[in-house]
């Protein structure tokens, strides 16, 4: 017997939607036994995957690839878990440019449809500046690139602004240590969510290149994530997203449903300790013995040791590749403690290829952030930066149906 559209609908949303109501439950609460923790794991579900690219030159605030936690899922293929690769601190570089700058115009955001808002508001000042302003805690995503229509579902070639270029940076960064040498960071919506938000069940279908993977970065407190199958009667394991962990959709797992039910409250009420930041980028550790902060590389030249690098009494010339023109210029900023010397430049790049964006300026934004009002957002709050290519490789957009 043939079910209605709507009876189809209930049977094929079982399993999913069972889940996500178990998870979403407060009374009583959920058990979380069952939650996957991919750091340290002996669950047979997880599988240690091999990075792909360890030569990649990262972007400043990430550990080397080669340190990087890379996992997957027996009966997910294509899904990828990375745990948190960010350098303690480095976290607030992205929190601070989600909460103080992506909202800004000519960027899209939920608050366009009730009032309206010119390049000159930035949202994060106003709640700063005024007292009484909540508009920030009424922020609930932004779009960046090309811009997600919400009603149509689709995206269009009119409703396009620049992409952030550190955003795209980040997002190359890892597709390249991942073998995904040719994605494009053409769009993002920026998800905010607070103790009681949640995320229903989905697929990210509205792209026109349905082969490249989707980025997801997660900031703040922790949340469970759902994934599921192509179709809502696959039921989905549940997993623990943590700040700064990455979570990639590839492959067959490209068009798997996903949901967020719940976020959890930090049992201290504070933002989680790889926030801690206490100037590692750009001062030398004092308290290291004279022997230990002089070093002597390959070639012989004496180096400065820091904890995030090495500050050399002369520039240290490059052995591969070449350096951008903004890497130039900011080798010659002096270290604030060892003001005699010069910062090393570790930003090659290949020949042909171009920046202008240095890898020391997310260390220097880092370094002179007022962060206790965004600690403040952060205890009670989660960022999500989804990046995902929205054409295929050198081909126009599409002409839209509307």
């Amino acid at each position: 017997m043939a079910l209605s559209a709507k009876g189809q609908e209930e049977t094929e949303s079982d399993l999913f939607r069972e889940e996500f109501k178990r998870y979403k439950r407060r009374k009583p609460p959920p058990d979380y036994s069952a939650v996957l923790e991919f750091e340290n794991s002996t669950d047979k579900r997880i599988q240690k995957i091999s990075v792909v690219n360890t030569t990649t030159n990262v972007l400043e605030g990430l550990l080397p690839a080669d340190q990087w936690g890379v996992y997957g899922l027996v009966d997910f293929p294509g899904f990828i878990f990375i745990t948190n690769p960010f350098k303690p601190g480095y976290q607030r570089y992205w929190v601070s440019r989600c909460l103080q700058d992506y909202p800004h115009k000519p960027n899209a955001c939920n608050l366009d449809a009730h009032m309206t808002l010119t390049e000159a508001d930035n949202l994060w000042d106003r709640s700063q500046k005024e007292p009484g302003n909540n508009l920030i805690k009424k922020l609930r995503w932004v779009t960046l690139g090309y811009h997600y229509n919400w009603d149509t579902k689709q995206y269009s070639e009119e409703r396009h602004t620049p992409f952030p270029e550190d955003l795209a940076m980040l997002s190359r960064c890892v597709a390249s240590v991942l073998g995904f040498e040719h994605f494009q960071a053409e769009a993002s919506i920026v998800n905010y969510y607070y103790m009681d938000s949640t995320l229903a069940g989905h697929t990210d279908h509205s792209e026109f290149d349905l082969e490249a993977p989707l980025f997801s970065f997660s900031f703040g407190q922790t949340a469970i994530f759902l994934l599921g199958g192509k179709t809502k009667e696959t039921r989905p394991v549940a997993m623990y997203v943590r700040s700064g962990d990455i979570i990639v959709m590839a492959g067959e797992s490209r068009l798997a449903y996903h949901a967020l039910p719940r976020v959890l409250p930090s049992p201290t009420e504070s933002t989680p300790p790889c926030f801690d930041w206490r100037d590692k980028s750009l001062r030398c550790d004092s308290e290291l013995a004279e022997s230990d902060k002089m070093h002597a590389d390959d070639t012989g030249v004496k180096r400065r040791k820091c904890e995030a690098g090495y500050v050399d009494e002369q520039l240290v010339p490059y052995s591969t590749g070449s350096a951008c023109h903004t890497c130039i210029v900011q080798e010659q900023t002096a270290c604030k403690t060892c003001t005699n010397s010069t910062r090393v430049c570790h930003h090659q790049i290949h020949e042909g290829s171009t920046c202008s964006m240095d890898n020391s300026d997310i260390s220097s934004a880092v370094d002179s952030l007022n962060w206790e009002p965004f600690d403040k957002w952060l205890r009670t709050g989660r960022i999500n930066m989804n990046v995902r290519q929205v054409l295929k490789p050198g081909e126009p957009f599409p002409k839209v149906v509307h």
